[in-house]
């Protein structure tokens, strides 16, 4: 199960790739979705904020659960609870340059 920073894997895309502005949150979970459905893998993408008014464009992502952390927290921090909360960490792959999910994933020795 992968557990995704959603924000900062996409500035990594736009960083790498000039052409990759356009791709949007839901455009990024699309391919991920593909990505996931190709693995048989899963994964959790939490975006910082409340997100687009409309989120029809993450209506039937299988394999792929988006979440946005509202206004009142971040998205670090659901994923920080998430990699706490879980039964099974060393499952996990946590996708994040923020070091302190790198630590919190080492931590509970999932994979970073």
């Amino acid at each position: 199960m992968f557990i995704i920073d959603g924000h900062n894997l996409l500035h990594s895309v736009w960083k790498i790739e000039e052409n990759a502005k356009a791709i949007s949150e839901p455009a990024m979970c699309r391919m991920l979705a593909t990505y996931l459905r190709l693995t048989g893998e899963r994964a959790e993408v939490v975006f910082d904020g409340s997100g687009p008014p409309d989120k029809s464009g993450f209506d039937g992502l299988r394999n792929i659960e988006v979440q946005f952390a509202g206004a009142s927290t971040d998205a670090d921090t659901v994923i920080e609870d998430k990699i706490k909360a879980s039964t099974a960490p060393k499952g996990l792959t946590i996708v994040s340059s923020d070091r302190q999910l790198q630590q919190a994933g080492r931590a509970r020795r999932a994979t970073v």
